[in-house]
């Protein structure tokens, strides 16, 4: 007992290098539900699950259904809930060639749809604005690149497009609360002391990518936008200052300037009479002398 039980337990950001540690098993590691593989849609989808998680910060709930009986519906993403754009042409239903021009010398990327959550039910505050996402060839994580890879793999054209879970199991049905958090607790084992494994969820890329931006210095009106938050208590809980930012601001406080003085310090004269009128103005009467 004592003050630490009354502390509020979160999650602690991940690091990007853990992100990526988390799609760089060997090929043919099994891990829960999931096999590593180049060729599998299950672990294609759920490797650009990740890397979307890491640009997006969406929370598990927003790209999974809780349990294995629950259908398919338009409130999850789907493969229509993203649109390429390829040398500047909007395209919401690519071939195979377009998506192998895709180049970051072309400003191509993806535009993703985000939909209902728990923090904007009916969609009224953010699904009427895309997210982006940009093509990079060679960064070690690119979400369009990742997503441009499960629709070459596993093509889907017109209408069926609008049926098919964005992310995916091997056999087509959108993932499970079970399998993700399965998934991330096995993996994590293999990568962490045991002790470590519970620091974090798959609420963990939502604060990574919020801390992330603020370590950037991006401003935190953006970093609201980018993290579709409404209040500023969201956004001041999950951001964490991290030891880079205290040293940054320590190290030169011996170049600080702290001139500075309340008004009471400052030399002045005596004047009893306006003492008595303001007190009198806002207790309603003159004090006896």
């Amino acid at each position: 007992w004592g003050p630490r039980h009354l502390m509020v337990h979160r999650k602690e950001p991940l690091t990007f290098q853990l992100i990526q540690a988390l799609i760089s098993f060997p090929v043919g590691t099994k891990i829960a539900s999931f096999t590593v593989s180049p060729i599998l849609k299950g672990w294609l989808s759920l490797t650009a699950l990740i890397a979307c998680l890491t640009s997006t910060g969406f929370r598990r709930s927003e790209v999974s259904v809780d349990s294995p009986r629950d259908v398919f519906t338009q409130r999850q993403f789907s493969r229509a809930s993203i649109v390429y754009k390829i040398k500047g042409v909007e395209l919401p239903d690519p071939t195979d060639d377009e998506l192998d021009s895709m180049s970051e010398l072309n400003i191509d990327g993806v535009y993703l749809t985000p939909g209902p959550s728990k923090a904007d039910f009916d969609g009224s505050k953010w699904s009427d604005k895309v997210i982006w996402l940009p093509f990079r060839a060679t960064a070690p994580l690119n979400a369009a690149r990742a997503l441009a890879a499960v629709d070459k793999a596993y093509p889907c054209h017109g209408h069926d497009r609008t049926q098919t879970p964005l992310f995916a199991t091997d056999t087509g049905k959108p993932f499970t609360r079970h399998q993700l958090e399965s998934f991330l607790h096995d993996a994590l084992s293999l990568l962490l002391p045991a002790e470590q494994v519970k620091w974090y969820s798959w609420h963990s890329f939502r604060i990574f990518l919020a801390t992330a931006l603020a370590d950037l210095g991006c401003p935190e009106a953006n970093i609201k936008r980018m993290l579709r938050w409404s209040s500023d208590q969201a956004l001041h809980t999950y951001v964490r200052p991290g030891d880079d930012m205290y040293t940054e601001h320590l190290d030169r406080l011996p170049v600080a300037h702290t001139v500075a003085k309340q008004a009471a310090n400052v030399a002045h004269v005596d004047n009893p009479r306006r003492d008595i009128d303001i007190y009198a103005q806002y207790a309603g009467r003159v004090p006896h002398a």
